[in-house]
């Protein structure tokens, strides 16, 4: 199994990819907003809720990421919505 170092948390590819996939689905329905693990609006709330804390925590990770480690899709740039 291989994992992608993080700064304070592993994830493995499995959960690396989950993130990755939430991600795009976040920025493609809520163009303009930015950080999706910062839930400090009404559809940021929303979408942790709907995908509960297990794939929120994975979401957390790859955005947590020490700068060297970070994961480009995490940034709305990276789909496309900058």
């Amino acid at each position: 199994m291989h994992t992608q170092m993080t700064g304070w948390l592993s994830l493995t590819d499995r959960q690396q990819n989950q993130a990755q996939l939430d991600y795009g689905i976040f920025f493609r329905d809520n163009p303009g907003q930015k950080n999706p693990t910062d839930a400090n609006t009404q559809e940021k709330w929303e979408y942790m809720i709907s995908i509960g804390f297990e794939r929120y925590s994975y979401m957390l990770a790859a955005r947590k990421a020490k700068t060297q480690y970070r994961l480009s899709f995490t940034k709305p740039e990276f789909w496309g919505f900058a």
